[in-house]
């Protein structure tokens, strides 16, 4: 029987007997296209997909609160599981959203992968003007009827089944939201619990995208209240980065620049910036995937000393006239790049050690430049004189995570829970040693997924893993080190001041990116954080770095030991950050397939041909 509240103007309908609903908003229907569904750990009768019509006892009631109203459904005797829980459909009286809870009761661990709800809407009309919006990098809207593809595994390249699963606060999702628009209305889907969440992605064969919401385990279990939640708007996907720009603001996960300086003196240094990104040393463990058998000498490099470093950097103040440098630098621990984590110290011998370390730095400061380090806390290396099995995470289902994919060779991952007692024992140890960090690189923290573990001596969920890994970035902003990451996740916005691999590449290179690539992270976060960029001919697909940095208002990236033409383009990136890096953004827009606009509070506009490789920017004196 159906079933129906409307309030705000949102009217919902629910049929308790098929589990169907559907969504009417500013006259658009949103028509869920099947039943909730678990995915078991193990095969029940052959089989995993388990729809919770299946259920043995399914009771609905009416839902009313001071907020809003719905359905509640409780479920019981569900094959293949022991779990019970109820599912709440609410719309809230304030705004006419729609909320969709899971709500556990009887929670096993370990039995089940998934649970999709609420399952995608109806989306079956194969036109460019109906499009998904997913936040995996920058972000990517996906036209239906243009294959877009879901076939290809989006990290290996390799053919699959036309789904993608994204768990939210990866990179998949740097946002924890998703949406999908048509004939000019539109709904924004947020994981509200979104550390244990994400979406599920399928294209069927006319090019039609269908997207749902999925819940996972914590530590094997539902474990607590999971939350979706839908808004329904009119406009485009500018739109909803709008409404998710208010969402983060409210929710007090949008801190602007200008606040961050105000806890680091050194964030203001940034805006103007060379971003010069140097290699030092490395020596790949045998091990290592890496590591080439056939030429062993190729394995060890030693790329710049600290002493080629500073006169790299005298070079750029007496020859290049550069008052703003910010040095970042790989591989310069005890055995070179991405080895023994976290026991970097000593500095490497083969660099010049402590003492040249100290010189480098004390060159920096009489340059005032900013001199930066790459770090890790995640990977967890055996050559590493701390290693300890115990301090590793340790899954749900009992294993530990083992690979040797790295330089470092042998590793397993470091339990986030230890991460800011070994940030705080390596930055103490440099301080002490006199070397004066203006900025640093966390890496991988705001890439890869949170981790959990289940360990008793340090069990942690995924939302104490991003807990974790921002007390690291909280400790180091208060030393005045300004942070930066990988990625520009969305959890970290609070703290990140800078990533060094937000990637946007434009939908002439569909092969790469499945989709037209949309500025999704910049339209939110553009005043909040730094995205360097390469501003180079080579490195970059078609040599078009330059229209790549200046569309989001990007500094660029340059090398230690610069030609002419690559300080030009410097120049040209700084200027242009400097005009819009405290401005928000407002526009992205494709004025066709190989022209696109951006546009900033302050008026500014760029705008970029990729096919004539050319670029216009209004509002920037001299550019």
């Amino acid at each position: 029987m159906t079933k129906s509240v409307k309030l705000r103007g949102t009217t919902l309908n629910y049929d308790d007997e098929s589990l169907l609903f559907s969504v009417e908003n500013n006259g658009t229907v949103w028509q869920t296209e099947r039943a909730p569904y678990i995915i078991l750990q193990h095969e029940f009768e052959g089989r995993t997909e388990i729809p919770l019509t299946e259920a043995k006892s399914i009771v609905t009631k009416p839902w009313k609160t001071g907020l809003g109203e719905g359905f509640l459904t409780k479920f019981e005797g569900i094959p293949g599981t022991s779990a019970t829980f109820e599912t709440l459909l609410w719309v809230d009286n304030c705004r006419g959203e729609l909320f969709c809870e899971l709500i556990p009761y009887e929670d096993p661990k370990n039995e089940w992968k998934y649970i999709h709800f609420p399952t995608a809407f109806a989306f079956d009309e194969p036109k460019k003007e109906w499009y998904t919006i997913v936040n995996k990098h920058q972000g990517l809207m996906l036209p239906n009827g243009r294959n877009c593809h879901l076939g290809v595994d989006w990290d290996t390249n390799e053919a699959r089944e036309p789904e993608v699963y994204g768990m939210f606060a990866s990179y998949r999702s740097w946002m924890p939201w998703y949406g999908q628009a048509k004939d000019g209305n539109a709904f924004v889907a947020l994981g509200i619990t979104e550390f244990d969440g994400g979406y599920f992605l399928t294209e069927d064969d006319k090019y039609n995208k269908h997207i749902g919401m999925i819940w996972v385990p914590s530590l094997g279990k539902i474990g607590y209240r999971r939350v979706g939640r839908f808004a329904f708007i009119q406009g485009d996907y500018n739109d909803m980065a709008m409404y998710y720009r208010e969402y983060a603001r409210e929710t007090g996960r949008l801190v602007t620049l200008k606040e961050k300086e105000l806890r680091c003196k050194n964030v203001e240094k940034l805006v103007g910036c060379a971003w010069v990104h140097e290699e030092t040393y490395y020596n790949i463990d045998p091990a290592s995937t890496y590591y080439d058998h056939e030429h062993p000498e190729k394995n060890e490099k030693v790329t710049n000393t600290f002493a080629d470093l500073e006169a790299s950097m005298r070079a750029l103040k007496e020859k290049w006239g550069l008052d703003k440098v910010y040095l970042h630098m790989d591989g310069w621990g005890v055995n070179g790049y991405d080895s023994h984590h976290p026991d970097y110290l000593p500095p490497c011998e083969k660099l010049g050690g402590w003492e040249g370390m100290k010189k480098l730095s004390d060159t920096m400061l009489e340059l005032d430049y900013l001199f930066a380090t790459h770090d890790q806390y995640r990977d967890y290396h055996e050559n590493a004189e701390s290693h300890d099995k115990e301090m590793a995470v340790h899954t749900a289902l009992g294993e530990v995570p083992h690979h040797s994919i790295w330089y470092g060779g042998a590793q397993r991952l470091l339990c986030s829970s230890q991460a800011p007692l070994y940030v705080r024992r390596n930055f103490s140890a440099l301080e002490e040693h006199g070397i004066k960090l203006r900025g640093t690189y966390l890496d991988v923290f705001n890439c890869v997924e949170a981790d959990e573990c289940d360990h008793p001596w340090h069990r942690c969920t995924r939302k104490q893993c991003t807990e974790y890994r921002t007390e690291c970035f909280h400790y180091l902003m208060a030393h005045d080190i300004a942070v930066s990451s990988e990625s520009s996740i969305d959890w970290a916005m609070q703290s990140l001041v800078f990533c060094h691999w937000a990637p946007v590449v434009p939908s002439l290179y569909p092969d790469y990116y499945f989709g037209y690539p949309v500025m999704l992270t910049q339209l939110v976060y553009h005043d909040c954080f730094i995205t360097p960029s390469y501003s180079s001919k080579e490195g970059i697909k078609n040599g078009q770095g330059l229209l790549l940095t200046l569309l989001p208002g990007s500094p660029s990236y340059l090398p230690a030991r610069p030609t002419e033409e690559e300080v030009a383009r410097y120049r040209i990136c700084a200027k242009m950050q400097e005009a819009t890096q405290y401005s928000p953004m407002t526009r992205f827009e494709y004025l066709s397939d190989t022209v696109i606009r951006t546009t900033f509070e302050n008026g500014v506009t760029v705008t970029a041909d990729f096919e004539k490789d050319s670029y216009e920017i209004i509002g920037v004196e001299g550019l």
